[in-house]
């Protein structure tokens, strides 16, 4: 499997394609108007967490971390309304592999403590480059981090990256989590073979397996589950 495949968008009768960039957005206010007193209210309470039992402490931060999350996803999801729809095109560019990875760590690192989760990036001693959009690339393995925190209350999530043989950058994604089931697995392999033969979605697929692949289209990556012991999820994007 090799990066680089296209992939066809804005197929006849899609409905995302009927959405302009006004409308979109206004989904996104919509949907975030909902959160935004719940991330207010509970950063005032972080603020004055002298008034907090320790137990109230953590309960506030998980819920103020959720909701954070929770935006997120909508940003993710109405980006994916706007990559449909071609208001957004992917910016392809040489990247710095280890920028990549430092993003991701950043934008989840608090969530992940809040999960009493450790986040474990491994950077790679050679300066490693690739071709790629990087808020593509990275909201792909936000979306595999994400997901797989929501399986975890303790633990580690790891994510490293190498060249290959193909001279091809591999980002691994691996957990102390559940390993898939035989049943997920094989809906999962099910898509995203669907889907890099733009084939549509099958049944039971979440929307972050959905975001993640959409996201890795546009980026041209491939976006595979580990088949050996190392890594639960693989992405392989061009190397530069």
């Amino acid at each position: 499997m090799t990066a680089g495949n296209d992939h066809s968008r804005n197929a006849p009768g899609d409905v995302s394609s009927n959405y302009d960039a006004v409308q979109i957005a206004e989904i996104g206010h919509d949907l975030k108007t909902y959160l935004n007193p719940i991330i207010g209210f509970s950063s005032v309470l972080l603020q004055d967490s002298e008034r907090l039992r320790e137990d109230q402490h953590r309960q506030v931060k998980l819920i103020y971390e959720s909701a954070r999350q929770l935006l997120a996803r909508i940003d993710a999801l109405v980006e994916l309304l706007r990559l449909r729809g071609g208001v957004i095109k992917p910016d392809i560019s040489v990247c710095n592999c280890r920028h990549i990875c430092q993003v991701v760590y950043e934008r989840l690192v608090e969530s992940c403590e809040a999960r009493q989760v450790k986040l474990q990036v491994t950077f790679n001693e050679q300066q490693l480059t690739c071709r790629c959009d990087v808020a593509m690339l990275v909201r792909v393995m936000v979306e595999i981090v994400s997901h797989r925190l929501s399986l975890l209350d303790k633990g580690a999530i790891r994510l490293w990256y190498e060249s290959n043989a193909a001279g091809q950058i591999d980002f691994f994604i691996d957990d102390d989590g559940p390993t898939l089931g035989s049943r997920e697995r094989q809906a999962m392999e099910k898509f995203l073979s669907r889907k890099s033969s733009g084939g549509r979605p099958g049944e039971g697929i979440g929307l972050w397996l959905l975001l993640a692949a959409e996201a890795a289209a546009a980026t041209r990556a491939v976006l595979h589950l580990g088949g050996d012991d190392r890594a639960k999820f693989l992405v392989t994007v061009a190397g530069a």
